[in-house]
């Protein structure tokens, strides 16, 4: 998608998700929010469906209150840049909002394309 297209398609998830989403940067990190987004509006779309919903957002299926146990699903990546995004803390169910490079956290597969695409992340087993 070029520049352009993706931040159409930024603005629209923004209006589907009732906030307004960052529309700055480059290619990879609109990429990078699209994706985001996406997964976003399809996790509120499963939630509201599900009746299994969970207070403050959580991640990939998974929150605090899941007893320690880590969501399944998900993909551990090593951080090679810090960056704003979603994922879930490397050992609980804990949303993390900003990775730190050099850290590890969890995203899905989906996510882990788009960040190993743009030189953030990198898969780690």
């Amino acid at each position: 998608m070029s520049k352009n297209e993706l931040i159409a398609r930024l603005l629209e998830l923004g209006e589907l998700l009732g906030r307004e989403i960052d529309t700055t940067g480059t290619i990879a990190e609109l990429e990078q929010r699209v994706t985001e987004a996406e997964e976003e509006l399809n996790d509120s779309d499963d939630s509201s469906t599900d009746g299994d919903s969970t207070e403050g957002g959580a991640v990939a299926g998974g929150d605090a209150g899941s007893e320690g146990k880590p969501s399944t699903g998900l993909v551990r990546v090593l951080m090679l840049k810090t960056a704003h995004m979603h994922a879930t803390h490397e050992t609980n169910d804990e949303r993390v909002e900003i990775a730190l490079a050099g850290t590890h956290v969890r995203v899905t597969p989906n996510d882990l394309a788009a960040l190993e695409k743009a030189g953030i992340a990198q898969k780690e087993d």
